[in-house]
């Protein structure tokens, strides 16, 4: 098998690893928002986080990056090389996410379902308003850090909060 070869298995290998764990967050996030009980919903946050960070650090991780890198470089990449540079703008991408941004959100999402829960059973919306307020400010946050990240790389900096 041939240098690239290996390169372009080693960068699916890795992203199935990284499809398995978002497909597992997403499960989670699903089960929160449609049938989890009432009283697990606050315990099961730090699992959404922990798994959030464990996809940041993965796709954070240079050696990803390198190996996307090395199947851009084969000439004979074709769709392999199309998905190397949509994974590096990804990266580039959550690069610009500090991990403790990352999991905040997740956290504060979760924080937001649970408050509209609540309102809902109470069938008072107001409860929900403050955690709503907290996820705005960090989804903000995001989109600050990602318009800084474009900027201090002399990229084009408009744009990128619209995206969310």
């Amino acid at each position: 098998m041939r240098d690239a070869e290996r390169a372009h298995r080693a960068l699916r290998d890795r992203l199935a690893g990284l499809h398995a764990l978002e497909s597992a967050l997403t499960l989670h996030q699903w089960d929160e928002r449609t049938s989890m009980p009432c009283g697990g919903r606050a315990g099961r946050d730090a699992v959404a986080a922990h798994l959030s960070g464990l996809i940041h650090d993965a796709y954070t991780d240079p050696r990803l990056a390198d190996a996307a890198r090395r199947v851009i470089a084969d000439p004979q990449t074709g769709d392999d090389n199309d998905l190397a540079r949509a994974l590096l703008h990804r990266i580039e991408r959550l690069n610009a996410i500090p991990g403790d941004l990352a999991a905040a959100l997740v956290h504060a999402r979760s924080a937001c379902v649970r408050a509209w829960h609540a309102g809902r059973d109470a069938n008072d919306a107001r409860g929900w308003t403050d955690a709503f307020g907290t996820l705005l400010r960090l989804l903000i946050e995001e989109a600050n850090a990602e318009l800084d990240a474009r900027a201090a790389e002399g990229g084009e900096s408009g744009g990128a909060g619209i995206d969310r």
